[in-house]
């Protein structure tokens, strides 16, 4: 009885050893399977940093070239800055130079009319005097033919 009940028991804990070494197994193929997939996903992960890698090193040498750029840009901006600060000094300088050459235009002017009228006014007084002269002239040689004429006739008398 007693080494039935041993086979019973060594038939029972070869079953479960068997089942046990089924579960192993099951286990052993999963946990294959998970490290397989665990080093998929570790090639997948280490191919992500490197291509991270080359695109973060590629963004930054963009970066590098843009800040490039934009320093040249800056750099050209502040050289038309200050050239049109330069030419604003010039135009400012031109316009208050024309300003000033236009009052004194204007003054001149002023005085080329007024010099222009005053001429115009001795002229027409001159020419008035040399008429007014002349017309006394002649009144003075008419009265001068006349006393001539006069003359001649009581002379010829």
């Amino acid at each position: 009885v007693e080494l039935s009940n041993l086979k019973k028991k060594v038939l029972e804990v070869e079953t479960q050893l068997r089942e046990e070494k089924k579960i192993s197994s099951r286990l052993r193929e999963t946990s294959e399977k998970k490290i397989e997939q665990v080093n998929a996903i570790d090639s997948e992960i280490a191919a992500e940093m490197e291509r991270f890698r080359w695109k973060k090193e590629e963004i930054l040498f963009q970066l590098k070239a843009n800040e490039e750029e934009i320093k040249k840009k800056l750099n050209s901006l502040k050289l038309q800055e200050k050239g049109l600060l330069t030419d604003i000094a010039d135009y400012d300088i031109q316009h208050s130079e024309n300003q000033r050459l236009q009052a004194r235009l204007k003054a001149l002017s002023g005085e080329y009319q007024r010099t222009l009228k005053e001429q115009s006014e001795e002229r027409n007084q001159r020419a008035q005097k040399n008429f007014d002269t002349r017309m006394a002239m002649e009144e003075i040689m008419r009265k001068m033919i006349k006393n001539v004429d006069s003359t001649y006739e009581n002379d010829a008398v």
